[in-house]
């Protein structure tokens, strides 16, 4: 489909916005702590986050001191009922009315004592407030899986690794089982239906189920859910695994291939399976100054679509030697108090930390009952409504390159359990970075910020130039400030550099020098680890932006010389120093390539670095790892059917056939 096309400008707007924040965090913020500190401090956006959660938990267990509570139960016969009572939260409801929650636990012991030395005198006596029996079905069902969800699944059933986990949902997907592994969907649209009801024909094969029918009335088709994802949810194609598969699948250098197919599997063949049929029992009892307390019970009738996937409910219903009907009196037999310690939260593990990083609210909510300020309080609450529509911290398909990096560059460890800790590295790294970036609500935001563009509600310039505001007038010179404070400036060693002839710097006129990494302001000095004078410095390297390394003095006098208007443009995309800008070398993200390839012949095949094009349409040359010929690409761009031949993982040749297609 053209890259213009105005049905998904939207999507290309806010995938951009993605892409350009993220560049602008990790290129600004690396090059103002490294020239800084003089050391390696790759600095990123979700890198941040991450490095902050793991960091913030590991000094909350430092400072953890345990606190006793109390709670309270009553004994029946061979009834155990538990005390609760209902606790103002500071909100109000709709009709003005202060919003409770139920608490069960006592932070002061006088407190549960008073309780349980007025229903002494009392005699234990109780009134039956409700007792009732209902049967019901379940609101909801397992939904399908995206792929962080596949991951988390897998990991704490097989306690395989998350680099193991997504290179399975590779080898499916390459092995054309199942669909796009980098998909953060849990829903299908309605557009969706023939590929689900494909799917099903595939399972009902599979599992030897043949009277499962297929219908459009189920919860896992939503299109206001889909509308949000960047891809349907994993599922499986009509391709049948075979006896011959499984043993493939068995001798695999992966782990648990079977088991995840099964999972993606069933994730789908649940949603057409028969309701279960419950039986809930809920019974409170009152004495006559409010003290209450309650027992819950079920059981399963009918376990229906729980037997499928080894959800069975076990009965934990129950039976009382004298009736409970409601307005009764009935004596208690005896009160226990039980006290318990207060425990430090774990530390995050892979898992846990892709669970957080999934359900952003989750932290708020940590941070609102943590929180003693009322006015902070409100500001958090305000902040989780922001939060609503946030799919999650980073996305399924960089998360596990995020997090290995990581680990890679020494910034985080975990030990044999996968308990996750920072490395001394990490610990620099976590007292530099800005505050705003460790905080997972500044970059929440952002990630909202990135779904309101998709929607067409804000745009994409005015978006990144707020971003860019926050990074030059709050993180970057948090940053310098910081400096020698807790981590101390390594002394920089000076490169070899020459000074450039009759090319005067843009900002003070001074000369410029040219070592072996930037262009720099003669004036732009460095002692003791700290960076003083001029702020002109230009990276050599614009491989990223340019395509390319920028060579000696006519390079950079082609960048100056450079504008808004009349940018330098090659391979990539174009770039130019802009003087409000006084950091680094301004960016204009360009899909379309280099002003140079623009053909006469709008029929003629150009070639750039990474792709084919022709008009307005455009193949990438690598497809499934092996790079298009020009002729297949050509093929392609006239609308052309071309079939190719592909090796898989397994080494088993397979064709495909496809089309250049426009969704219009």
């Amino acid at each position: 489909m053209p890259y213009n096309d105005p049905k998904f400008e939207s999507l290309y707007q806010s995938q951009l916005a993605r892409s350009d924040c993220d560049y602008l965090t990790g290129m600004k913020l690396t090059k103002a702590a490294v020239d800084h500190y003089n050391k390696p401090f790759y600095i990123g956006r979700v890198k941040g986050v991450i490095t902050s959660l793991v960091g913030n938990r590991e000094e909350e267990i430092k400072n953890f001191k345990p606190s006793p509570y109390w709670k309270m139960v009553a004994k029946k016969g061979d009834l155990e009922l538990s005390h609760f009572y209902n606790s103002e939260t500071g909100e109000k409801n709709e009709d003005s009315t202060p919003k409770v929650a139920k608490e069960t636990s006592y932070f002061l012991k006088e407190d549960i004592e008073q309780v349980k030395e007025a229903l002494e005198a009392d005699n234990l006596e109780v009134i039956v407030e409700k007792f009732s029996t209902e049967t019901t079905k379940s609101k909801s069902r397992p939904l399908p899986l995206s792929g962080t969800d596949f991951a988390t699944e897998m990991m704490g059933k097989y306690k395989i690794s998350y680099t193991q986990c997504n290179d399975i949902l590779q080898y499916l997907r390459d092995e054309r089982f199942t669909t796009y592994q980098g998909t953060n969907g849990r829903y299908f649209s309605n557009d969706d239906q023939v590929d689900v009801e494909t799917s099903l024909q595939t399972l009902k094969a599979y599992f030897g189920m043949d009277n499962v029918v297929f219908t459009t009335d189920t919860y896992i088709f939503n299109d206001k859910k889909a509308s949000k994802q960047n891809h349907p949810p994993l599922h499986t194609t009509s391709k049948v695994p075979t006896e011959q598969d499984f043993s493939i699948w068995k001798n695999n250098k992966l782990p648990k291939i079977k088991e995840a197919y099964e999972l993606i599997a069933k994730r789908i063949m649940v949603a057409f399976l028969e309701d279960d049929q419950i039986e809930k029992q809920h019974l409170i009892v009152s004495s006559k100054d409010g003290y209450k307390f309650e027992l819950t019970g079920r059981k399963a009738i009918k376990q229906g679509w729980r037997s499928f996937i080894g959800e069975e409910i076990k009965d934990t219903t129950f039976t009382s030697d004298e009736p409970l009907d409601v307005g009764s009196k009935v004596n208690l037999d005896s009160l226990q108090i039980k006290e318990s310690m207060t425990k430090a939260p774990a530390l995050y593990t892979t898992k846990t930390l892709l669970a957080t990083l999934l359900n952003v609210s989750r932290v708020v909510d940590q941070m609102i009952r943590e929180a003693d300020d009322p006015e902070t309080i409100k500001r958090y609450k305000e902040i989780k409504k922001l939060l609503n529509n946030v799919e999650g911290i980073g996305t399924d398909r960089t998360r596990e390159g995020i997090i290995n990096d990581l680990f890679e560059n020494e910034i985080i460890q975990a030990d044999k359990k996968d308990s996750l800790t920072l490395t001394p590295r990490g610990w620099e790294l976590f007292k530099v970075y800005p505050e705003a970036l460790k905080s997972i609500v500044l970059t929440a935001n952002w990630e909202n910020g990135f779904e309101r563009i998709r929607q067409g509600e804000i745009r994409h310039d005015d978006f990144i130039q707020e971003v860019d505001k926050v990074i030059m007038e709050d993180m970057i010179p948090n940053i310098i400030k910081s400096v020698d404070k807790e981590v101390q400036a390594e002394v920089r060693k000076e490169t070899p550099k020459e000074t450039l002839e009759g090319i005067a710097c843009p900002l003070c006129d001074s000369s410029i020098i040219e070592t072996d990494k930037v262009f720099k302001c003669s004036k732009n000095l460095f002692s003791n680890g700290k960076q003083s004078g001029c702020k002109f410095s230009i990276f050599r390297d614009q491989t990223k932006t340019l395509g390319r390394v920028l060579q000696g003095k006519e390079d950079l006098e082609k960048l100056l010389a450079a504008s808004k208007e009349e940018p330098l443009k090659e391979d990539k995309h174009s770039i130019y120093f802009d003087t409000d800008n006084k950091y680094f070398v301004t960016v204009i993200w360009d899909s379309q390539g280099s002003s140079s390839n623009t053909p006469s012949n709008p029929n003629e095949l150009i070639e750039t670095s990474k792709t084919f094009k022709k008009g307005d349409k455009f193949v990438y040359k690598e497809f499934r790892y092996k790079n298009l010929t020009k002729a297949q690409a050509e093929k392609l761009l006239d609308g052309k059917e071309v079939t190719l031949t592909r090796k898989s993982k397994a080494g088993n040749d397979y064709k495909l056939k496809f089309k250049w297609w426009h969704r219009g």
